[in-house]
């Protein structure tokens, strides 16, 4: 039957046409009237006004004929047009029929998604080629997607394609049809609309339109600036089975969680891990389907091959976008250099990089790399920040810290080991590296808790704005405790560790950020200036005990098993400590390097000439409060009154200091010298200081020295509230003390009388008489001869006894002593008396002159 729907109306069937009188009229010819009307006259002029509207009916008539024929002719050809893309879809679809039969249906890798059938051609090289994508796009874009059908996966069965409304048997097969003649991967854009000032979805250029995306195996997402400039690319996983074979292979890495539903995964991540997926495939096509049944079996088989086919899928593409990158890299890397266009390719998650600690080379580190990103600062240009984990200790607990470092933009190619942090496989020497530092990390372990040890080297400090200051530490004694370090210094930029929550499923995987450090800002200049920062978050549950990862504190004395960590752990530990400088008064980070024993003076009490009575009392005291505080009595309010108070009072050099060091060496505890101008005389300031160190010394068992404490205990004025106040709060404080303090004053008549009864001994030291002079000088002659470098000629009693009458305390005499050291050392030969008399002369005269001259004299002389 033919089709009228194609064929044009002919002028009498159309029912919007009037019917004619007579042929004439349907022709549109006019019969001419062969009566013709007087001209002039009323029946002339409406004679020639019905003839000029009989003659435009005609006219009229054709125009209409003519629009309906155009009208007709254009309905035909549309329907021949539908006619030909209906044969075009048969065609194709028998055509992927036949494909899809010669494959039984399981083929869905890359050679089952042949480039004709695929929505895009224009691949995307992100690394290599973000110029030409850039020259590609058009202003604005922002995002670009390139998905991955998921031919496998469950669909949903009532997904309808066209206009079909209803479930009949033929519309489902023309859905299966059509989801089986989806493609492989299609690439779109998010454009950025400034009129709308948001993003919305375009096709990339080139590429056709895809109405249904949710059936792809992974989209390929480029993103850009709001301004058209290339950023990076995304790859969008939305294959569950493409999801579970990543998570074999990358497994759990920062900033990434393979357990949502969509994770988003950078492009260059995933070129990292090529190798490893491409092994991991190999695996999978060796590996047996397992299952108790024959079902599950069958299950289970076609579960794998559809991972199979996806992961070919996955491996394809990266191997097709990324063929000229892994050219150019191959052959960079094989001459040991790297472009900055291509340094994000050395950093793969969890390998290990070497850096250095605050950029010294003596103290070189390695961190264990959890991401690196290029980022673009407004002032500073781009740079790639890395971001990786350290074995730290928090002062209760041992984790896993962050550190960040900077790489600044450079042209061409460099050598990678000339970058300020680069894999460990470039160093030199790796092998020694890894064993000195494995060393190194044992330390720092052995160095958890409180210790008083001996240091030398460089120490630093960060200030706020990543100021760092460096101290060059000669022999000096130093107490690590990181956890007071963290109490006293509360806004250091080392922050607290919280322990592993049992409902959380790992510390790293459920992170969403890119990095744990709370200084990780995109886009800032005024970030660290220092290259290195550091937060300790994350707990390692290993104690030596098997409880919750506490370490007490104590001294070298205490007896405990050393913990036990891997080999990683120790390499990857911190090379810095938390402690206090005692020379210094600051408080410090510490090279592990630097920390050793310290070497006790044994001789140093010994040393101390003292009338042997005051010696053993002051022995006696101290001993008893450092071992047996127990059992000494209380206040009547309990907590008061437990310290040990003791005043030094006598002239300059007679063996005050000596006296609290020597007890020091001998206790082998730490000694904490303090003064007036530390503690300041502002009334606030005093009491916080005050509270501060009396709690330290408390905390180490350390004994507080304060010399010239006059400004405190001096008696108070009715006329002066500012040392009354000063003083008061000084008594308040030693009131409630609990460990060991020496005061030394010159002026112990100027003392408050509220403080005699705080004062649980005073000893008076005179001034050195001829024999104690002898002795010292004998003691400090023996020390410059124990050192070796230097001869020391013996000398005579008399000659002993020359050199001690002169006015000298002992501070005096250890001068006198290393002034006549060094210059026999210039005049290399032998310290003999002629040094010590060349040099006694030099002091008498200065000390002629300290007193007034030769006027001074003769005026003295007079006056007796």
């Amino acid at each position: 039957m033919e089709d009228k729907g194609s064929v044009p109306w002919r002028n009498d069937q159309d029912p919007r046409r009037k019917p004619v009188k007579d042929e004439s009229d349907a022709k549109g010819v006019k019969v001419p009237n062969t009566t013709s009307p007087v001209e002039g006259s009323s029946e002339s002029n409406s004679s020639s006004k019905l003839d000029l509207e009989s003659q435009s009916k005609p006219l009229q008539h054709q125009f209409a004929d003519f629009q309906y024929q155009v009208a007709a002719s254009t309905r035909a050809l549309q329907h021949q047009f539908a006619d030909f893309q209906y044969q075009v879809a048969a065609s194709t679809r028998a055509l992927q029929h036949q494909v899809t039969t010669s494959r039984n249906h399981a083929s869905y890798g890359a050679a089952a998604y042949p480039t004709y059938l695929q929505q895009a051609s224009n691949a995307v090289t992100p690394q290599a080629a973000a110029t030409t994508a850039l020259e590609t796009s058009e202003p604005g874009i922002h995002h670009n997607h390139q998905w991955h059908l998921t031919p496998t996966e469950p669909r949903n069965t009532n997904l309808k394609y066209g206009n079909s409304d209803d479930g009949s048997p033929e519309d489902s097969k023309r859905d299966k049809e059509k989801r089986l003649n989806n493609p492989a991967f299609n690439r779109v854009d998010n454009v950025w609309d400034n009129k709308l000032k948001h993003y919305k979805l375009q096709e990339t250029t080139d590429a056709d339109t895809i109405p249904q995306y949710k059936n792809f195996i992974f989209h390929v997402r480029r993103t850009f600036d709001t301004q058209g400039r290339y950023e990076t690319t995304f790859v969008d996983i939305k294959s569950k089975l493409l999801r579970e074979c990543l998570q074999d292979v990358i497994g759990n890495i920062e900033g990434i969680s393979l357990a949502e539903e969509v994770p988003n995964i950078r492009v260059n991540l995933l070129f990292l891990y090529l190798e490893d997926m491409r092994h991991h495939l190999k695996a999978l096509q060796r590996a047996e389907p397992d299952g108790e049944t024959q079902t599950a079996r069958e299950n289970n088989e076609e579960r794998l091959e559809d991972k199979k086919k996806q992961l070919e899928v996955l491996v394809e593409y990266l191997d097709h976008d990324f063929k000229s990158t892994k050219r150019n890299l191959h052959s960079m890397l094989k001459n040991g250099l790297i472009t900055f266009n291509l340094l994000w390719a050395l950093w793969k998650p969890n390998m290990l990089a070497y850096t250095t600690t605050y950029g010294h080379d003596q103290e070189p580190r390695i961190l264990k790399v959890e991401m690196a990103e290029l980022r673009r600062g407004t002032v500073k240009g781009q740079y790639y920040y890395v971001c990786g984990k350290f074995f730290g200790f928090d002062g209760k607990r041992f984790g896993y810290g962050h550190t960040k470092t900077y790489i600044e933009e450079f042209q061409g190619a460099r050598k990678i080991t000339s970058l300020s942090i680069y894999p460990i496989q470039y160093h030199k020497n790796e092998v020694k590296l890894r064993r000195d530092l494995i060393e190194r990390g044992k330390k720092f372990v052995s160095l958890s808790g409180v210790h008083y040890k001996s240091y030398q080297g460089i120490a630093s400090q960060v200030f706020k704005k990543a100021q760092l200051v460096r101290f060059d530490i000669q022999p000096s004694r130093v107490m690590i405790d990181t956890a007071t370090f963290r109490r006293i210094n509360p806004n250091y930029n080392v922050s607290l560790v919280e322990p592993n929550h049992p409902d959380v499923l790992s510390a790293e995987a459920d992170s969403s950020s890119d990095c744990k450090n709370h200084d990780c800002y995109h886009n800032t200049d005024d970030e660290e200036k220092v290259k290195h920062f550091t937060e300790l978050d994350i707990l390692s549950p290993k104690t030596s005990d098997g409880k919750d990862g506490t370490q007490s504190s104590g001294n070298d004395d205490e007896k405990s098993d050393p913990l036990k960590f891997t080999d990683e752990e120790y390499l990857i530990a911190s090379p810095l400590v938390l402690g206090f400088a005692f020379a210094e008064k600051q408080w410090l980070e510490l090279a592990v390097s630097g920390v050793d024993n310290i070497k006790w003076n044994e001789k140093a009490w010994d040393s101390l000439y003292l009338e042997d009575g005051k010696k053993n009392l002051i022995k006696a005291l101290v001993k008893s409060r450092k071992y047996h505080a127990a059992n000494t009595i209380d206040d009547v309010i309990r907590g008061k009154g437990k310290g040990l108070v003791t005043v030094l009072h006598g002239p300059p050099g007679t063996g005050k200091t000596l006296t609290a060091e020597s007890i020091s060496e001998m206790l082998r505890c730490p000694l904490y010298k303090a003064s007036a101008g530390e503690m300041g005389t502002d009334s606030k300031y005093l009491e916080t200081q005050l509270q501060t160190t009396l709690a330290i010394c408390h905390t180490w068992g350390a004994i507080l020295l304060l010399n010239e404490a006059d400004v405190f205990i001096e008696r108070r004025d009715l006329r002066d509230i500012h040392r009354n106040a000063l003083v008061s709060i000084f008594l308040r404080q030693l009131e409630y003390f609990q460990g060991i303090m020496f005061l030394t004053t010159n002026r112990v008549q100027t003392f408050d009388e509220a403080f005699q009864s705080r004062i649980h001994i005073a000893l008076r030291y005179d001034k050195l008489d001829l024999r104690a002079k002898q002795a010292i000088f004998k003691m400090f002659l023996d020390r410059v001869e124990e050192l070796g470098k230097l001869k020391v000629e013996p000398l005579t009693k008399d000659e002993l006894t020359e050199i001690s009458r002169q006015d000298l305390n002992g501070r005096e005499i250890k001068n006198v002593v290393g002034s006549a050291q060094d210059l026999a050392v210039n005049e290399d030969e032998a310290l003999s008396i002629r040094h010590i008399r060349q040099v006694l002369a030099v002091h008498a005269r200065f000390d002629q002159d300290l007193k007034g001259g030769a006027g001074y004299e003769d005026a003295m002389r007079n006056y007796c």
